[in-house]
């Protein structure tokens, strides 16, 4: 069995390791986290070995002394398919700045059934987009039998009306292409010539209420494997006689796919890549645990990548390993945390959280454009931050959605801190704000209220159009007339003193509709970005200041280090 896996250099890893357990692993994160590639990567790593043993190996044949790698076509690797060799490369990077040749290497470590230990490492090098040479690292060691015991299962896909019998060879080929279905009925006649088929139709009774039938098929005679079904009394499927398996429910026939599988590759190491696809919830926690015990009886390893919760509920953490960010971890914390984190986070976040370290909340986007606007001219410290800043809009101005964001993100970030610039509204209790989520109120209403300068305002107006265009010469004192009508004495003299009663978008929706000029919240950006420095409010230089403080507690440390 494998205990270990080292990753350099293939495709989403650059240079990785995870360690799997005895019997049952789990490699759980979103989509094109690197699950997959994981188990791709065990699966190339026993088939470059095979492939290198047959054309240079003690297979081959071969008397030379020193033995040269074995040339790999694009096309032969059929677990990974690709369009260009260059494809398998992390980053695509082949060679580096030296101009040195950058190799895929795989090593796995493990014990054999005498429980000797054993380690093996292949690496691959890039030829061109076509092909590539592969070699052992080490030629003068022993391949361990492991090697020739790996198999990879992706989720059903291709069952056909009509099966013809396929050779062991081809169905490799076909499953590492993506597409089992195809072989099912291969897999089940495999499962009956191995003396399993009673095993197999009473967990398949069991389960959905159905009787295989016994296969029949002379490969002499016979053009097509045929499986057959009877629903039981009692079975949903009323009033129907004899079925052919492919007119079975996605779930049904994913069961069938994995049992057979199963079955018939005892004493293996088995990948498997989403098995409760198509299945309905209630079916996953009878699948993931037969699917254990036939492993228990049957000497198989498994290996398996999945976003049930379900199975991530039913597997004790020691056994799952969390693909998020660059390398695979071992799971931490509690695996409700994990499932609802898998649900609420995108991988994008993910990678920002892990890579940045920090977070800015606020209600909407408009607010980070005129953060950045009054940072510019104000020349602010904060200002190249803010343009690289791991920003999530809230949709509204209540804590809620900050602090879910914020806890789902710190499951798979645990160092990250975040930023909540709120509107001045009734402050949060801080038992709901979670440690290292700092968050800041501004005096006035809203953000918008401190656009609300008239020098500004009239600016504004008079450069939406040329002075000679008699719409606009009349827009700029209608403007300012409505500015005098409007604002109180004190607010239209000295609005850096003084605040308007409602809310600042509010007053800028009537003002712009007044005087003829559309204009959406998302724009007002604009209006910040044509301030002086001396009108932009004492407010606005606090925020920005604490703002640089909380994202250089994470990144002062982090640009240390570096040096």
């Amino acid at each position: 069995m494998i205990k270990k896996i080292t990753i350099k250099n293939f495709k989403k890893f650059e240079n990785a390791e995870y360690e799997v357990n005895p019997a049952v692993s789990l490699f759980v994160g979103p989509n094109n986290g690197g699950k997959t590639t994981a188990l791709q990567a065990i699966a190339l790593w026993s088939f470059l070995i095979q492939e290198w043993n047959d054309k240079k190996g003690k297979t081959s044949g071969s008397t030379a002394k020193k033995r040269s790698g074995a040339s790999i076509t694009r096309n032969t690797i059929y677990a990974i398919p690709v369009q260009d060799m260059k494809s398998l490369w992390f980053n695509a990077i082949t060679q580096n700045a030296q101009q040195q040749r950058v190799n895929i290497q795989i090593i796995a470590e493990g014990v054999d059934k005498t429980n000797t230990k054993w380690e093996y490492g292949v690496e691959l090098v890039y030829a061109g987009p076509e092909m590539s040479h592969c070699k052992p690292m080490d030629i003068d060691k022993s391949i361990p039998d492991d090697v020739y015991n790996v198999f990879h299962l992706p989720p059903l896909s291709g069952v056909q009306t009509l099966e013809k019998k396929v050779e062991l060879g081809a169905q490799r080929h076909i499953i590492g292409e993506g597409r089992p279905g195809e072989i099912l009925r291969n897999l089940l006649l495999q499962v009956q010539e191995k003396d399993k088929w009673q095993d197999l139709c009473g967990q398949i009774k069991e389960v959905f209420n159905v009787q295989l039938e016994k296969i029949s098929f002379n490969s002499k005679t016979d053009a097509h494997i045929l499986v057959n079904y009877r629903p039981e009394s009692g079975s949903r499927i009323k009033g129907r006689g004899l079925l052919e398996v492919a007119t079975g429910g996605s779930g049904f026939l994913q069961f069938l796919l994995l049992a057979a599988f199963l079955y018939v590759h005892d004493n293996s190491i088995l990948l498997i890549d989403e098995p409760d696809s198509h299945m309905h919830v209630r079916l996953q926690q009878g699948m993931y645990d037969w699917l254990q015990k036939i492993a228990s009886e049957n000497n198989v390893q498994l290996l398996i990548s999945t976003h049930s919760e379900v199975i991530i509920n039913s597997t004790d953490t020691d056994y799952i390993w969390t693909f998020f960010g660059d390398i695979p971890k071992q799971i931490q914390g509690d695996k409700l945390q994990i499932v609802n984190a898998l649900k609420k986070i995108s991988a994008i976040d993910i990678l920002n959280a892990q890579e940045k370290s920090f977070i800015l909340f606020a209600e909407g986007i408009r607010d980070l454009r005129l953060l950045k606007s009054w940072a510019a001219i104000l020349k602010h410290g904060v200002n190249e931050k803010l343009k690289d800043v791991f920003f999530e809009p809230t949709g509204d101005d209540q804590i809620d959605n900050a602090r879910d964001k914020f806890k789902y993100l710190q499951v798979v970030a645990p160092k990250l801190k975040g930023f909540f610039i709120r509107d001045s509204v009734g402050k949060t209790n801080a038992s709901q704000v979670p440690p290292g989520l700092k968050v800041c109120y501004w005096s006035r209403k809203e953000i918008e209220n401190y656009l609300i300068v008239p020098s500004v305002l009239e600016r504004f107006v008079r450069r939406q159009g040329s002075s000679e265009e008699l719409f606009f010469s009349a827009m700029v004192p209608k403007a300012s007339q409505y500015l005098k009508e409007n604002l109180s004495p004190k607010v239209y003299n000295k609005p850096l003193d003084n605040d308007i009663d409602g809310k600042g978008s509010d007053f800028l929706i009537k003002f712009f509709d007044e005087i003829g000029i559309q204009i959406n919240k998302g724009e007002y950006w604009q209006i910040a970005e044509i301030m002086h420095e001396d009108e932009i409010h004492q407010d606005i230089k606090n925020m920005l200041n604490d703002l640089q403080k909380a994202i250089d507690s994470v990144s002062v440390p982090s640009m240390v280090s570096k040096k």
